[in-house]
C-alpha cells in the first residue's frame, strides 16, 4: 500500500445483496500506528482506517468521528501499462484528478465505467479525447492525460522507512513522497530530498537562481523553471552506470514516469579503472565530464550524429540550461544536453560513456509526421527541473571545489 493507491471496498453492516462497492484514494499513511487515510470518490469523505488486522478494518470519519468498518477490501496500484479489457484501470484527467474504472472494451477506442457513484461511463479515443460521456464534469471533447492498467496488490504491510534516522519519528512530506514513489534502492534519499527542496523553492521567491543564457544577439534571457507540469528529473551519480540511476517523477499526480540507465562523461570516470563510476565533475569546456546541480530543460529536437566510424546515428536531443554559476552554467557552451544514444540500452542493462551528456536509450524514439521525436523528451521539455546528485565525498570538480561548499543555490535550499 502506498499513497495514491486505490481502495475498493464494501462496508460492514451493508445488508444489500450484492453489497455496494465504494472506491477511495489513499491520501496518507502512518506506518508507525498502522493506519491510513482514505478519501471516498463519491462523497470526498475522509476516513482513517486501521490496517494489518484480520477481519474487519475499523475506521473513523476524520471530521465528525463516526465509526465505520470495511469487511472486503482490494488495493489497486496503477502500473503505467496499457488498459486491458475486463480489468481495472485508472484514468487521469487533464486537471490531474484520478479515478478507478472497469474497462469494458479496448481497441480503436476505450470504453470504461467508473466504480464510484453515479457510476458514469465514458469512451476515450486513441488520441485521449472523450468521444462519449455520461459524466457532467468531464464532457464530450475533453482530454484525458492517461489511462493505465492497475495491479491488484492487497499489500498492507508496513514498509521500511528510507533511513534509520527516521525510525520512530513521524513522516514528513519528503519522506512520504520518497515512500510513495517507491524510490528506496533506486536513488539515494539525499538525492530526492535536495531535488524536492529545489522543486518547491527555486524561483518561487524563496531561492531564485538568477540564471540566464545569452542568445546570438548577445541578449541575456532569464532561465525560468515551470513546475506546473509536475515533472522532476533526478540523476544519482553515486550509482554505477550498469544500474538504473535516473528517475522521472510527476509530483502533481504521484506517478513515477521512468527509471532509466543514463551515461556519464568519460572524463568523470573513476581513475582507478572503475569506468562505471562517475567520481569527478566539471563545468569546463572540453573536459568531457558530467556536471552536478540543478538544470532546467529546454526544447527537444532531432539531429543526426556522425560517429567515428562514419556511420550516421539518428538521435533526439533535449537542451539543458544550468542554473548554478561556476558549477553547470556552461552547459550550453559545452554542448551538454540529454540525448538518445545507441551506447545506452535498457534491454542490455548498460550505459556507455559520453562527452559529459546524460545520454539515455532510444527506446522512446518514434516518427511523428515524418519527424523523429522522443516521447519522454516531449513530456519533460521546456522548463522542467533536473537535479544531478552525488555524495559529498565525490562532489569535487577539476579545480578541487566541492559542490556542497560552492553551490549558493544549495545553501539557500538548506537554509
Amino acid at each position: 500500500m502506498k499513497i495514491n493507491d486505490f481502495l475498493l471496498c464494501t462496508f460492514d453492516g451493508d445488508n444489500e445483496t450484492p453489497k455496494t462497492n465504494y472506491v477511495g484514494k489513499i491520501v496518507d499513511i502512518d506506518d508507525i500506528n498502522s493506519t491510513f487515510d482514505c478519501e471516498l470518490m463519491d462523497t470526498n469523505q475522509r476516513i482513517k482506517f486501521q490496517f494489518n488486522l484480520s477481519g474487519i478494518w475499523p475506521g473513523t470519519d476524520v471530521l465528525d468521528g463516526t465509526d465505520y468498518g470495511i469487511d472486503t477490501h482490494d488495493i489497486y496500484t496503477p502500473n503505467q501499462s496499457s488498459p486491458v479489457t475486463d480489468e481495472v484501470a485508472a484514468v487521469t484527467f487533464a486537471d490531474t484528478a484520478q479515478y478507478l474504472c472497469f474497462v469494458e472494451s479496448n481497441g480503436d477506442s476505450t470504453n470504461v465505467q467508473f466504480y464510484h457513484h453515479p457510476y458514469p461511463r465514458i469512451v476515450i479515443s486513441a488520441d485521449n479525447t472523450i468521444t462519449f460521456s455520461e459524466w457532467d464534469h468531464y464532457v464530450l471533447g475533453d482530454k484525458i492525460s492517461a489511462i493505465e492498467a492497475c495491479v491488484l496488490t492487497n499489500d498492507v504491510s508496513s514498509s521500511a522507512l528510507p533511513s534509520e534516522q527516521f525510525q520512530g519519528k513521524s513522516l514528513d512530506e519528503t519522506t512520504q513522497l520518497f515512500k510513495q514513489f517507491e524510490l528506496e534502492g533506486e536513488i539515494d534519499f539525499e538525492a530526492f530530498r535536495i531535488a524536492y527542496a529545489g522543486y518547491t523553492k527555486i524561483d518561487n521567491g524563496s531561492c531564485p537562481s538568477h540564471a540566464h543564457w545569452v542568445d546570438k544577439r548577445h541578449r541575456k534571457n532569464k532561465i525560468t523553471y515551470d513546475n506546473t507540469t509536475g515533472y522532476l528529473i533526478i540523476i544519482d551519480f553515486t550509482k554505477p552506470s550498469n544500474e538504473r540511476r535516473m528517475v522521472i517523477l510527476n509530483i502533481l499526480n504521484g506517478f513515477k514516469r521512468s527509471h532509466l540507465y543514463v551515461a556519464h562523461g568519460v572524463g568523470s570516470q573513476n581513475k582507478k579503472n572503475e569506468r562505471l563510476k562517475a567520481r569527478n565533475f566539471s563545468n569546463t569546456v572540453g573536459s568531457n565530464k558530467s556536471s552536478l546541480g540543478f538544470f532546467v530543460t529546454g526544447r527537444a529536437f532531432p539531429r543526426d550524429k556522425k560517429k567515428d566510424d562514419g556511420k550516421i546515428e539518428k538521435r533526439v536531443w533535449l537542451k539543458l540550461y544550468g542554473l548554478e554559476v561556476g558549477i553547470n552554467d556552461r552547459a550550453l557552451r559545452r554542448g551538454i544536453m540529454m540525448h538518445t544514444a545507441s551506447y545506452v540500452s535498457e534491454k542490455l542493462n548498460r550505459a556507455g560513456r559520453s562527452h559529459g551528456c546524460p545520454a539515455i536509450s532510444d527506446d522512446e524514439n518514434e516518427l511523428v509526421q515524418g519527424k523523429l521525436k522522443n516521447r519522454l523528451f516531449e513530456d519533460i521539455r521546456d522548463g522542467n527541473l533536473l537535479f544531478a546528485y552525488t555524495d559529498r565525498a565525490n562532489a569535487t570538480d577539476d579545480f578541487g571545489n566541492n559542490y556542497y561548499d560552492q553551490s549558493n543555490l544549495l545553501k539557500c535550499l538548506e537554509g
